[in-house]
């Protein structure tokens, strides 16, 4: 027989299990939880365990935090430098075009002739659209006014 498994005051992102609720109509252990925010849900254990619940859901539209984006920055840019691809940044009539969504629409910030300069252009909007928390393609080292990207381009840290 499985040991019960119990996770009664444990935190799991920005929730905290209260307690044990009833077992679901297919048998599944529930528990009942509580988000950051004050609401009170009841989840099932598999969501908890594999960290497929954070929240509620009021943290769904929260950026990455600066923490994940420094961890995992160098990753990224590698990863768009080796394949070609960059966020915000889409092939065009043999130019690079760099856009981003906002209330469900497309914004186009102009087209370039490559694809690192429409990168370029995407982080210096987002930059000054949403500051410390934009996901960029070059995220800047912290603590330094300017630098050097992997590519050898300058990027200067707090557009506004």
């Amino acid at each position: 027989m499985p040991k019960k498994l119990e996770l009664t005051n444990k935190q799991f992102g920005y929730i905290t299990v209260l307690s044990r609720a009833e077992n679901s109509y297919q048998g599944t252990t529930q528990w009942n939880c509580v988000c950051v925010c004050g609401t009170t849900f009841i989840t099932q254990t598999k969501y908890l365990i594999h960290d497929e619940l954070q929240s509620c859901g009021c943290k769904r539209h929260e950026p990455k935090s600066a923490k994940w984006r420094l961890k995992n920055s160098s990753k990224i840019v590698q990863k768009a430098i080796s394949k070609g691809n960059f966020v915000g940044v889409f092939p065009s009539r043999k130019c690079f075009a760099a856009r981003y969504g906002l209330n469900g629409k497309r914004i186009y910030i102009g087209h370039f002739r490559t694809a690192i300069e429409a990168a370029q252009a995407y982080d210096k909007k987002m930059i000054e659209l949403y500051g410390d928390n934009a996901v960029l393609n070059f995220p800047p080292e912290p603590g330094e006014a300017s630098e050097e990207s992997p590519m050898g381009m300058v990027h200067v840290t707090g557009w506004k």
